[in-house]
């Protein structure tokens, strides 16, 4: 029996191990680091980063990896890396148990330098649901307020993983890729042709909607991800209003959110 959830792995049979890696310039040199992991047999199943306290240039990634078809080693694995460009400490540890890994640093998970908690859907749509119980639709504002907040923490960390010269809307798409749920799955984007400060982003099996939709609240419930993108884009100098034109709870199939530019950019 395999099995993988959130930042852990079992593969019976094949041979897991753990890399924790740290990196300058990561944008520039994270690419090296899986390409020379793929010429020596190595697969990546999973990939978390920190930040290594005292240096703003640095970032920490922590890989579970299938060593399978690596048939020296994890010393020579170590000198291998060691020598790539930006790369400053490299460990290689296996859990002691034949076929499992887990992305744990110092016995927690973490995302960019942030414990990560992961909990059963009936968990979160209990919480949900409560909120919604007690403050109504005052709940849109709170998580509105809370996406915006976390939109423009993320907007903080872009340039350690993003180009600084990609526009606001190319990092936005990126990091919704990269993050999917809670932020929703990214199906389709699209600049409305007849009016260039208009742009359109479809989402699916975004978490406030999905776990709203019992409630039948018979209104857009993407707040989270509206206020997201506003403090995301307005952090980069793109200010933008952003709506959730369709959503699934007023009966549409999916999410879409138009994103309307309010200034000039700066």
């Amino acid at each position: 029996m395999d099995f993988e959830i959130p930042f852990f792995f079992y593969h019976q049979g094949r041979r897991l191990a753990t890399v924790s890696i740290e990196l300058m310039r990561p944008v520039r040199n994270l690419g090296r680091v899986l390409d020379a992991l793929e010429s020596s047999g190595i697969s990546v199943l999973g990939l978390t980063s920190w930040l290594p306290s005292g240096d703003s240039e640095c970032v920490g990634f922590l890989m579970v990896v299938d060593t399978t078809g690596h048939g020296s080693d994890p010393g020579e694995l170590v000198r291998k890396l060691s020598e790539l460009p930006g790369v400053t400490n490299v460990r290689i540890w296996r859990s002691g148990i034949d076929g499992f890994a887990a992305m744990t640093p110092n016995g927690f998970p973490t995302f960019i330098g942030e414990r990560v908690y992961v909990m059963p859907s009936v968990v979160f749509k209990s919480i949900y649901h409560a909120l919604y119980r007690s403050h109504g639709k005052t709940l849109f504002v709170i998580l509105y307020l809370a996406g915006k907040a976390t939109g423009e923490r993320a907007a903080e960390l872009r340039s350690l993983f993003m180009d600084q010269e990609a526009e606001p809307l190319e990092s936005l798409v990126a990091i919704l890729k990269v993050l999917g749920p809670p932020l929703g799955v990214l199906r389709d984007v699209e600049r409305l042709e007849t009016n260039g400060d208009v742009t359109r982003l479809m989402v699916e099996d975004l978490a406030d909607c999905v776990a709203l939709r019992e409630l039948s609240p018979r209104a857009p419930t993407g707040h989270f991800l509206r206020g997201f993108i506003e403090g995301f884009m307005r952090s980069l100098g793109e200010p933008v209003e952003v709506f959730e034109t369709e959503c699934i709870n007023l009966g549409h199939p999916s999410c879409e959110f138009e994103l309307k530019r309010t200034g000039v950019h700066s």
